[in-house]
């Protein structure tokens, strides 16, 4: 298989003359061509769950072996139109609403499909105007399946879990790449970051979400502040003071309030979720928090919760790449063993011009990688909410043989069995 991540790794284990690369259909038929095919298939693990030649079977049967570890993974997005932050929304809300469909038990139900005013169900569920149904989020889960529904129809049948009080990662951003550019504009002289510049201070909202009663002591403000503060250290080259910092307890979803460059703290899912009224109001970084629970029309599920992000205007898409680059150096530190002792083994930024080519190891260097700014916030906040989720998905991990659909995240778990499974235990259901 040939993707840039498999490129870079597998020339880093074997010689060139050890390796083809091509599609996954012609090395998925190298391998079986058992007269002069290839012995080793290295490829992304959904090619192989959803292989139509019967991959899958033949290492369900024993044909072929799976290794028991990733060598590697990366998180996978969905590519809009940069000046299109509606459509962005409407390909996340459909996204996401298969999701928290399990979350909240709705599913697949052709009787409501497609939704309209008349749906009796809707009408118990929908805390919105009908009139905003001309979209629906709720098509997906009601008209194609919930998560769990769509993996049991395309990928398999086995659901696990760790128990009910067990939390998994939920911290994730994209490996990174090359940032090398020898021509690469620097940002620091154009639009919003350009003014951010010239002002010498960079004005940074936290907002304290009253439906999750946060205060500035708690553990979700606390991250926030230490974001804001990241994020002058990028821009100012190491001033983490270069920061106003005001806190805010209400948000109009409907614009973003330009007095501030960014905020903090704000949930996607507060924004739109299943809701069509705020489409492309504003755009949001990746999530960097995650609480507890999911609250929906006034109901608490248990599971992953809301994703705290940073919120932008749809104009300042430059500053947004700046934002995501702090944010994934949190992430690529804590994964490769990087801190503030050893922050200089943080690449150089060479993609957002010579301004910032530091700013990746002055953000490790003031706040420590992901796991360093959660504990030390921990140890100061009030000890109301702990760590939870915010944990980061590690790039390697057991490599299961067949598709698993990992239940806890939305805490709609069929009854199970405990299975030791390499000296740990989880419990395992087969979906009928």
């Amino acid at each position: 298989m040939d993707t840039p991540e498999i490129r870079r790794l597998i020339t880093s284990f074997f010689p060139a003359s050890f390796i083809t690369f091509g599609t996954f259909p012609e090395m998925e038929s190298s391998l079986k061509n058992e007269t002069g095919g290839c012995n080793v298939l290295v490829s992304d693990t959904y090619r192989i769950y959803g292989s139509s030649e019967g991959l899958q079977d033949d290492i369900t049967s024993g044909k072929y072996v799976i290794s028991d570890y990733y060598i590697s993974r990366n998180l996978l997005s969905s590519v809009v139109r940069w000046d299109d932050s509606a459509w962005f929304d409407i390909v996340e809300g459909a996204r996401t609403s298969v999701v928290k469909a399990t979350q909240i038990g709705l599913g697949k139900d052709e009787s409501e499909c497609p939704v309209n005013s008349t749906s009796p169900k809707l009408r118990e569920k929908v805390p919105l105007p009908f009139e905003l149904l001309d979209i629906s989020f709720y098509n997906a889960p009601f008209c194609l399946g919930n998560s769990m529904e769509a993996f049991q129809a395309h990928l398999g049948n086995l659901v696990v879990s760790l128990g009910e009080d067990a939390y998994l990662p939920s911290i994730d951003a994209p490996n990174l790449g090359s940032l090398e550019c020898n021509d690469c504009k620097d940002v620091l002289k154009d639009g919003r970051l350009k003014v951010i510049n010239d002002r010498g201070m960079l004005n940074c909202a936290v907002y304290l979400d009253p439906v999750h009663n946060l205060t500035r002591s708690s553990l979700a403000t606390l991250v926030n502040v230490k974001f804001c503060e990241m994020m002058a250290v990028a821009i100012f080259q190491g001033q983490p003071d270069a920061v106003n910092i005001t806190y805010i307890d209400e948000l109009d979803y409907s614009a973003f309030p330009r007095e501030y460059d960014i905020i903090a703290g704000v949930a996607w899912l507060d924004r739109v979720g299943f809701d069509t009224s705020n489409l492309g109001t504003m755009i949001t970084s990746l999530p960097y928090f995650t609480h507890d629970k999911y609250l929906y029309n006034g109901t608490v599920y248990d599971g992953v919760g809301d994703g705290l992000s940073f919120a932008l205007d749809n104009e300042d898409k430059t500053l947004m790449n700046v934002v995501n680059s702090v944010i994934t150096a949190t992430v690529y530190a804590q994964r490769n063993g990087i801190s503030r002792s050893n922050y200089f083994e943080m690449p150089q930024m060479h993609l957002l011009g010579d301004s910032l080519t530091f700013m990746l190891r002055d953000a490790i260097a003031y706040a420590g990688n992901y796991d360093d700014i959660l504990n030390e916030a921990l140890a100061s906040s009030d000890n109301a909410t702990g760590i939870g989720w915010n944990m980061v998905f590690q790039n390697y991990g057991v490599a299961p043989e067949e598709p698993l659909f990992w239940c806890d995240y939305v805490a709609s778990c069929p009854p199970c069995q405990w299975t030791e499974v390499d000296g740990g235990y989880i419990c395992v259901s087969v979906l009928s």
